[in-house]
C-alpha cells in the first residue's frame, strides 16, 4: 500500500478500469494501451489490483469470495474443452465487468460504491487523525482531517471509517462517518481509568494478555487507537497519540502491520522509555522476525540521537548478538553455522542477518562509526565457520559485507580524496583488503546470485564515495561489461546511477557516465539490463523540474546533449515500446511536459509535474532485490513521508 500511495502521490492516479472512450487521462502517458503504458505505472497497477481484491474479499467475506472465484474458474475450465467453438473462447478471459457481474450474481450484493471508489476512479486518501479523552463524559473525541488539495493522486473520501479503541477492559470496534475535509466523531468508552498496575486485557484477537499499566495515563482507559485496521481503504494515515500508546501497541498488539506502524512512529519521536521497549522487541523471539529486524534498525536510529550517541561502553546490539549467536566459550567468537529449516530457526537466521546491518549504522556524536563496530564485523567475517553446515551461508556472508560497507563514513579529507595508499590509516586498509578478497573469491567461486560479490562491490563503491579511494568509474564499468554475470552487471549499473545522482564529488564524470548508460540501451542485448537503466533513472533522476531544485537543477547532466539523447530514445521505433515508455518517465521526471530549458524551454513548465517524496537513493534498490535480504528494513521509508498539515502541532 505504501508503494501504491507513493506512486500516486508522485505520478498521478492509478485507474484499474479506465474508460476507453474518455478523453486523455491527466498523466504523462496513456495507460489504456500496452504500447503506451509506463512500466512503473504497470508495476503499481498490479500492486493496487492485489490490494483491491483483498479489500473486496474483506467486504463480502471469505466464503462468498471463494465461491465467486470457483464460479469463474469452473466456467473457464468448461469452456476450455470446447476448442472447436470460437464463441466459447471469450470465456477463457474475464473482464472487470464480467467479474463483478459474477460477484453480484453469486453473493446477491450490489457494490456500485466500491466500483466507483476503487476500480473506475483512481487516487488514495490521506487522513490526519487526533483524539482527546473526555474524562467527564467518558468518551473519545476524534477529529479526522483530509488534505484539502487533491494533488497528483489524493482524493476526498466520504463514507464509513472503522476505528478500534483498545481499552483496559478490551478492544472495541466502532464505525464513524467521514463527510468532508474535517470530520468529528464521539465514541463512548466501555472502561474507566486504570485502578491497578497490572491487568489481563483482552485484545482484538480474543487473547488475554497481562499488560503493565504503570506507564499509561491513570485517568484514561485507552491503551491505543487504530484507524482502518482491516485495510478497507487505500489510504495514508497519520495518527496523533501519546508515545506510550505506540509503545503499548508495539509490545502487546498481535497485528504485525500495527507493530510496524508503531516502530515508525517511535523512530520519529522516541520518548525516554522507548529505548527499553525497542530492545525488548528485538530480543523477543515470539515476535515476527520482520518486526525484530525492523526494531534493530529503529534502535540504531534512536541510539544515534545526540543524547544517546554520547554514551560509552559496548552498544546493546553487539551484546545482544553475542548473547544469542556467540560461542559459549568466548562470546566474541560466533558459533559455527547450523542452519535448520524450521520456522523458529529460520526466523533466528534472518535476525542474525539483520543485527550486524543495524549495528553497522551506529554513529558517534561526531558522525564517525562507533569504535567497536568495525572490529566486531571483521571478527564475524574472520571467524565465520560454515564447514559443518549442510546449507550455504552466501546470504549471511553478503549481509556481513553489506554491514561493513554501511559502517564506512565520509572521509575527513573530503572534498580532497586519498590518492595514495600510504595516506590511508590501517583500519581502512583492512576494509579494502576484505572487500577485494571477497570480490575476487566470488569471481572464482560464485555465490548464489552473486550476492557476496554484489555486497563487496557495493563496499568498494562506498569507499570511493566517502573519499577513501580515488574517484574512478572504471571499476564499475568493468563489472557492467557484457562478459560479467547479469547480477553483477545490474549491481554495477545501479551504483553508476547512484554516482550520477548522489555523489556530489563526481561532477566531472557524471555526464560521461550518463552518456555511456544511454548509449548502452541501444547496443545492449540483455533486455533485463536495458529496462533497468530507464527504471533507475526514472526513480532516481539526476535533476528535476523547476519546483524540485533539491535534486540539483545545476547538475552537469542538465545539458542539451542529454535532452536530445533522451528524446531520440523516446521516439526511436527500433527500441522496444516498454523501454521507450520508460524513457518517457525519465523525460517527464526531468522536464515535466514542457520543452527542456537547455533547448530554450521555459524555466517553469506548464501542466502537471511529478511530486517527489524524498531524495531517492538508487543503491537502496539492491537491498530490496535479494530474497529475504534483511537490508530491506534499512531501505524502508523511515519515518514515512507526510507532507500535509503540521504534524508537530497534532502531537500536542
Amino acid at each position: 500500500m505504501d508503494d501504491v500511495c507513493d506512486y500516486e502521490h508522485q505520478w498521478g492516479k492509478i485507474i484499474l478500469s479506465p474508460d476507453l472512450v474518455k478523453k486523455k487521462l491527466p498523466l504523462h502517458l496513456d495507460p489504456r494501451h500496452e504500447y503506451t503504458a509506463s512500466p512503473l505505472y504497470v508495476d503499481a497497477l498490479l500492486k493496487k489490483g492485489f490490494i483491491t481484491m483483498r479489500m473486496l474479499q474483506k467486504r463480502i467475506g471469505l466464503e462468498p469470495f471463494m465461491r465467486v472465484l470457483h464460479r469463474v474458474l469452473t466456467v473457464g475450465l468448461d469452456m476450455s474443452e470446447k476448442k472447436a467453438t470460437p464463441a466459447a473462447w471469450r470465456h477463457l478471459l474475464t473482464t472487470t465487468e464480467a467479474f463483478f457481474r459474477s460477484v453480484s450474481s453469486v453473493t446477491g450484493r450490489e457494490i456500485p460504491t466500491f466500483l466507483d471508489q476503487f476500480v473506475r476512479t483512481g487516487g488514495h486518501v490521506a487522513f490526519a487523525v487526533k483524539f482527546d479523552f473526555n474524562r467527564k463524559r467518558n468518551i473519545v473525541e476524534i477529529e479526522v482531517k483530509q488534505d484539502d488539495t487533491e494533488g497528483n493522486g489524493r482524493v476526498q473520501y466520504t463514507g464509513p471509517l472503522s476505528v478500534v479503541v483498545q481499552e483496559v477492559d478490551g478492544a472495541f470496534s466502532h464505525t464513524i462517518q467521514i463527510d468532508g475535509a474535517t470530520s468529528h466523531a464521539e465514541i463512548s468508552c466501555h472502561s474507566k481509568g486504570r485502578k491497578q498496575k497490572k491487568k489481563k486485557v483482552p485484545i482484538l484477537t480474543g487473547e488475554e494478555i497481562e499488560i503493565d499499566l504503570t506507564n499509561m495515563d491513570a485517568e484514561s482507559p485507552i491503551l491505543w487507537l487504530r484507524i482502518d485496521h482491516d485495510y478497507l481503504l487505500i489510504r495514508e494515515i497519520t495518527i496523533s497519540q501519546p508515545m506510550f500508546h505506540w509503545e503499548y501497541m508495539l509490545k502487546y498488539e498481535k497485528d504485525v502491520i500495527a507493530q510496524m506502524e508503531a516502530l515508525e512512529r517511535i523512530q520519529a519521536l522516541p520518548s525516554a522509555h522507548s529505548r527499553s521497549v525497542i530492545v525488548d522487541a528485538v530480543s523477543n523471539d515470539k515476535f515476527f522476525y520482520r518486526i525484530r529486524s525492523r526494531a534493530a534498525f529503529v534502535l540504531t536510529s534512536v541510539l544515534n540521537r545526540k543524547s544517546e550517541a554520547i554514551a560509552v561502553g559496548t552498544p546493546v546490539l553487539i551484546n545482544m548478538f553475542r548473547e544469542n549467536f556467540g560461542s559459549k566459550a568466548a562470546t566474541n567468537i560466533p558459533r559455527s553455522n547450523n542452519f535448520v529449516v524450521t520456522a523458529q530457526n529460520l526466523q533466528q537466521y534472518f535476525v542474525m542477518q539483520s543485527l550486524p546491518q543495524a549495528i553497522s549504522r551506529l554513529r558517534k556524536q561526531s558522525g564517525e562509526c562507533h569504535e567497536e563496530v568495525q572490529p566486531f564485523l571483521l571478527d564475524l567475517i574472520k571467524f565465520n565457520d560454515n564447514s559443518t553446515n549442510r546449507y550455504s551461508d552466501d546470504f549471511y556472508r553478503a549481509s556481513l559485507y553489506n554491514s561493513l560497507a554501511a559502517s564506512v563514513y565520509p572521509s575527513e579529507y573530503l572534498p580532497y580524496r586519498v590518492d595514495l595508499p600510504e595516506n590511508l590509516n590501517q583500519d581502512f586498509r583492512i576494509l579494502i583488503k576484505e572487500f577485494t578478497h571477497a570480490l575476487n573469491m566470488d569471481t572464482v567461486n560464485p555465490s548464489w546470485g552473486r550476492v557476496v560479490g554484489i555486497a563487496a562491490l557495493s563496499g568498494i563503491y562506498q569507499l570511493q564515495k566517502c573519499g577513501y579511494f580515488p574517484l574512478d568509474s572504471g571499476i564499475l564499468w568493468s563489472f557492467a561489461h557484457p562478459n560479467s554475470s547479469v547480477q553483477m552487471r545490474r549491481c554495477a549499473i545501479t551504483l553508476i546511477v547512484d554516482r550520477i545522482v548522489n555523489d556530489l564529488n563526481a561532477s566531472e564524470t557524471r555526464m560521461k557516465d550518463l552518456g555511456r548508460l544511454l548509449d548502452m540501451v541501444e547496443d545492449e542485448h540483455d533486455p533485463s539490463v536495458r529496462i533497468l537503466i530507464p527504471k533507475l533513472l526514472a526513480q532516481t533522476p539526476p535533476f528535476a523540474t523547476y519546483n524540485n531544485t533539491i535534486f540539483g537543477s545545476d547538475n552537469p547532466c542538465n545539458s542539451t546533449e542529454t535532452a536530445q539523447k533522451l528524446w531520440s530514445l523516446c521516439t526511436n521505433p527500433r527500441i522496444d515500446a516498454n523501454i521507450r515508455n520508460g524513457f518517457v518517465d525519465v523525460y517527464y521526471s526531468l522536464y515535466a511536459l514542457g520543452a527542456p530549458p537547455a533547448l530554450g524551454g521555459p524555466d517553469e513548465s506548464i501542466g502537471i509535474h511529478r511530486s517527489y517524496v524524498t531524495v531517492p537513493n538508487a543503491s537502496s534498490v539492491l537491498f530490496t532485490s535479494q530474497f529475504h535480504n534483511s537490508g530491506y528494513e534499512a531501505a524502508r521509508r523511515s519515518p514515512p513521508r507526510r507532507d500535509f498539515g503540521d504534524e508537530m502541532n497534532l502531537m500536542h
